[in-house]
C-alpha cells in the first residue's frame, strides 16, 4: 500500500510539474492572436495609404469582414478549454477557508493552475474583443473615405460655386455625409441583428407597392372607359344627327 502511494505521489507531482511547465510557455492561441493583431495592423495601415483607391477600399473593407468572421473562430476555439477549466474548478471545490483542515498541496497546485490559465484565456478573450473594436471602426473609416470619394467624383466637373455659396455647399455634403451614415448603420445594423424585421419591411413595401400600382392602373382603366363611353355617345349623337339630316 505504501508502495502504491508513492507512485501515485510521483506521477501526480510529475504531472503538475508538467502543468506549471506549460503554464509558464506561452498559450498556444497567443500565437494566432499574435497574427491576428499583425494582419489587422496591416489593414489598418493598408487604409491610410490607398484612401483615394476606391476599388482598393473595397477590397480592404472584404478583408475586415473575413478578419472579423477570423476573431469569432478564434473565440470559438477557445470555448472547449474554459469549460473544461470550469468542470475541474467546481470537483476541486473553493480553497479551505482560514481555520479549515488543509487539503493536499497537488490540489491546492492544480487549483491554482487552472486559475491562472483561465485568466490567460480571458485576457486573450478581451484582446480579441479589442481587435474586433479596431476593426468595426476600421469599417466605419472606410465607409467615410467612400462617401467623401463619391461626393468628390459626383461633383467633380461641376462648378457650383456661382449658383451656391461656399458655406451652403459645405452644409450640404455634411448633411448628406450624415444621411448616409446614419443609412448606412441603420442596413448593417438590421442586416447583423434583425434580418427577419428588415424582410419583413421590405416585404410590406412591396406589398404595398404593388397594391398602388394596380389601384392606380385601375383608375387609369376607369377613366380611359369613360372617355370612350363618351366617344362612343358623342359618335352616336353625331350619327343620329346626320341621318336625321339625311332624312
Amino acid at each position: 500500500m505504501a508502495a502504491m502511494r508513492l507512485i501515485l505521489s510521483l506521477v501526480l507531482s510529475l504531472f503538475l510539474s508538467l502543468a506549471a511547465f506549460a503554464q509558464d510557455a506561452p498559450h498556444p492561441k497567443q500565437e494566432e492572436l499574435d497574427r491576428l493583431s499583425t494582419k489587422l495592423g496591416s489593414i489598418e495601415a493598408a487604409i491610410d495609404q490607398t484612401s483615394t483607391d476606391d476599388a482598393a477600399l473595397v477590397k480592404l473593407r472584404l478583408d475586415l469582414e473575413s478578419f472579423a468572421k477570423s476573431l469569432i473562430d478564434f473565440g470559438v476555439s477557445l470555448r472547449p478549454r474554459v469549460s473544461a477549466i470550469n468542470q475541474r474548478l467546481d470537483e476541486l471545490g473553493a480553497a479551505p477557508k482560514e481555520g479549515d483542515p488543509p487539503e493536499p498541496e497537488p490540489l491546492t497546485k492544480e487549483r491554482t493552475s487552472l486559475q491562472q490559465e483561465k485568466a490567460l484565456i480571458n485576457s486573450m478573450l478581451a484582446a480579441a474583443e479589442n481587435l474586433s473594436i479596431r476593426a468595426n471602426d476600421a469599417i466605419e473609416k472606410i465607409g467615410g473615405l467612400r462617401r467623401n470619394l463619391f461626393t468628390t467624383t459626383l461633383f467633380k466637373r461641376t462648378d457650383v460655386g456661382g449658383a451656391i455659396g461656399s458655406a451652403t455647399w459645405g452644409d450640404f455634403k455634411s448633411e448628406a455625409a450624415k444621411s448616409w451614415d446614419q443609412v448606412d448603420s441603420r442596413l448593417r445594423f438590421l442586416t447583423t441583428f434583425r434580418p427577419n424585421d428588415l424582410l419583413a419591411a421590405i416585404g410590406l413595401s412591396l406589398v404595398i407597392g404593388i397594391a398602388t400600382y394596380l389601384a392606380v392602373r385601375r383608375a387609369f382603366r376607369l377613366l380611359a372607359d369613360m372617355d370612350e363611353w363618351g366617344e362612343d355617345d358623342e359618335t352616336e349623337s353625331t350619327a343620329a344627327q346626320l341621318s336625321y339630316i339625311s332624312k
